[in-house]
């Protein structure tokens, strides 16, 4: 006991120097442990917010792109989708569409770089190859146009569908370029991996037509025809290209069952009176032709009613000509006339194949040479002309209205 009287507990040590200097930094460094992690989760918080919002005003932007591109406003779109990019840089949707709008607008320069950039990491996309074959193709980079739709062909697509469209503008490229073969070639290819219905019938139909390829162009338009036998434009173009081979008698029956089917439905109506025009032509020039291919008695009896038309247009040409203004050429044809009716045309000798063929160069002769002179002709004498060019092969016939 001290002076003071207190006790003092003499088991109680005093606190260590070390001891409180170890206190203090732990409490100094979770301190700073919770004020890093605040800042971190702050930090964290507030870039997670800003990278929201730049995804929101990209996604934003890319919307006002792609409605600029529906509205065909190229321009707009790429000012649209420039704002999209900065805010989404490694966005390769925004990139293809940034392409395709800069296309669009007519910067093909910049356009094509996109897309070769985007075809680095994807060469087999149907999409990007398409692009730059169209892009080539406007610049008439004709082998680079090629190149790439033969890549854009076999490159990937989501559907069928989407993959016929390419294989037919790849075809009509090479149709517009005169590659009439390699076109042929690859709609053939195209319709045999399609699937098939009328409309893809028709369709391949149409563009073997327009490659020139009458053969195949028939047999899809028959295929067409089967699956659907009232199918109008089946018949009438069935019907249209036998008119144009000179098979006048069946491109009549199609014809005029097209005419039908057109006079039946309000849609087709307008249609109807060329058709039938055309069907009513095609049974006279059935009437009217000299082919060959016809049985002897009965290309005998068209040679006779041809003959009565060819000459009567002749004496008419002559009769209305002045004597002195009448040309070596109908004189001439006037004396074959004379001569023929004692001869080729006369009984039982036109039923000889040499007398038929000589007459029908006489009566085709006479429609050529009367046509400048006399005057376009008319009703049967201009049917006669259009068989005659025809099978003279000579100027394109003329429609006869």
């Amino acid at each position: 006991m001290d002076n003071s009287g207190s006790a003092v507990p003499r088991n109680i040590p005093a606190a260590s120097p070390v001891r409180s200097v170890l206190l203090k930094d732990s409490v100094t460094f979770f301190v700073l442990l919770a004020t890093t992690i605040g800042l971190y989760l702050l930090t964290s918080f507030l870039f997670r917010s800003f990278e929201a919002r730049r995804q929101t005003l990209a996604k934003e932007y890319v919307v006002r792109g792609q409605t600029a591109l529906r509205q065909s406003l190229p321009t707009d779109a790429v000012a649209a989708l420039r704002i999209a990019n900065s805010y989404a840089l490694d966005e390769r949707n925004i990139h293809l569409l940034l392409a395709e709008a800069l296309a669009a607008s007519g910067q093909t320069d910049e356009a094509a770089n996109y897309f070769l950039s985007l075809r680095e990491t994807e060469p087999g996309n149907g999409l990007i190859n398409l692009q730059l074959a169209r892009l080539a193709r406007n610049k008439s980079n004709r082998q680079q146009a090629i190149h790439y739709y033969r890549s854009a062909v076999l490159g990937t697509w989501q559907n069928a569908e989407q993959r016929q469209q390419v294989d037919l503008e790849f075809a009509g490229y090479l149709i517009e370029s005169k590659e009439l073969a390699s076109a042929r070639a690859e709609l053939l290819v195209a319709a045999a991996n399609s699937r098939e219905t009328v409309a893809s019938d028709l369709l391949f139909g149409d563009h073997l037509l327009a490659a020139q390829d009458t053969a195949d162009a028939m047999t899809y338009y028959r295929k067409a025809l089967t699956l659907d036998p009232d199918n109008f434009n089946a018949q009438q173009q069935i019907g249209r290209v036998l008119y144009d081979l000179g098979d006048y008698k069946n491109a009549a029956k199609y014809l005029h069952f097209a005419a039908k089917i057109a006079q039946k439905n309000a849609h087709l109506s307008p249609r109807y009176p060329e058709l039938n025009a055309l069907a009513e032509k095609a049974d006279r020039l059935a009437d009217l032709s000299l082919s060959r291919d016809l049985p002897g008695r009965e290309r005998a009896h068209h040679i006779l009613t041809a003959a009565k038309i060819a000459k009567a247009r002749l004496a008419a040409c002559m009769a209305s000509s002045d004597q002195n203004k009448q040309s070596a050429a109908l004189q001439s044809l006037d004396k074959a006339w004379t001569d023929a009716g004692k001869a080729q045309l006369r009984g039982k000798a036109i039923d000889e194949g040499a007398n038929q063929d000589f007459a029908m160069q006489l009566i085709f002769d006479t429609e050529i040479q009367t046509a400048g002179p006399c005057g376009a002709p008319q009703g049967d004498d201009a049917l006669l002309l259009l068989l005659a060019q025809r099978a003279n092969h000579s100027a394109p016939a003329q429609e006869v209205r």
